[in-house]
Formats: structure tokens, C-alpha cells, sequence
């Protein structure tokens, strides 16, 4: 990303910020494969959003765990879809896999967070808000 690519996101986020309603979750995201640029897209969008819309990071876009390091950029919401929790057979204790309630709760409190969720459909889709 250039210099100008980096300041026209950020024209464009204070120009469409402005017309925002508090409430509203914005995803920054970016193609560009570079983790740190996805994370500065993340926080160019804290910083230049309007305190009451939320800027959220999707784990199935941006991989899981750079999802829990944006927590520490700004982002306000943890989303994506949810993995049902597993139990082992015979064992009945739950499988570990980091996609589902439980996996991603124990990652925001692992940011130093307190997670909460919020369905956002029937779906699968739910976001974990920090």
C-alpha cells in the first residue's frame, strides 16, 4: 500500500464516518496479504470513526489470531462464524477448537478483555464484543 492509497482509506473513512448512525459495525478489511497493514487498516478505522460505530475484525477474513491482536488495536467487536462446540466421544468434555464460543471467549480474555456476545442472525454468525 502507498502513501496515497493510505491517506484516500482515511479521507474515505472520516467522509462516510461522518454519515454514520452510533451503533453501526464497520469491518476494515484489506486484500493486501500483509498482516500489520490489515491491523493499521484496523486502526485508521478506530481512530477516525465516530466513538459510537463500532469497528469489528472478522477471524474468518483475517485468521483468528490476528483477530485477537486487532483487540489490542481498537476494535471494538470480535466476529465471524461459530464453530459447534464438540464433545469427545466417551469423554464428554469439550473439544478444543478456537472457532467456537468457548475458544474465542477464552481468546478475548486472554487480550485482557471481557467478552459478550450478541447473535446478529440465525445463522452461525455471531459477534463477541469486548
Amino acid at each position: 500500500p502507498t502513501q496515497q492509497g493510505r491517506r484516500a482509506y482515511v479521507s474515505w473513512l472520516l467522509e462516510v464516518g461522518a454519515a454514520l448512525p452510533a451503533g453501526v459495525a464497520v469491518s476494515a478489511y484489506s486484500t493486501e496479504a500483509a498482516g500489520l497493514h490489515r491491523l493499521w487498516c484496523l486502526a485508521a478505522a478506530r481512530m477516525a470513526l465516530p466513538a459510537g460505530v463500532r469497528v469489528e475484525v472478522r477471524h474468518d477474513l483475517v485468521s483468528i489470531r490476528l483477530a485477537q491482536i486487532a483487540l489490542g488495536f481498537g476494535v471494538d467487536t470480535f466476529a465471524g462464524p461459530l464453530e459447534p462446540g464438540r464433545k469427545l466421544p466417551l469423554a464428554g468434555v469439550t473439544r478444543p477448537d478456537e472457532a467456537t464460543r468457548e475458544g474465542i471467549a477464552t481468546l478475548i480474555r486472554a487480550a485482557g478483555l471481557r467478552p459478550t456476545f450478541e447473535p446478529t442472525s440465525k445463522t452461525s454468525n455471531d459477534r463477541a464484543a469486548s
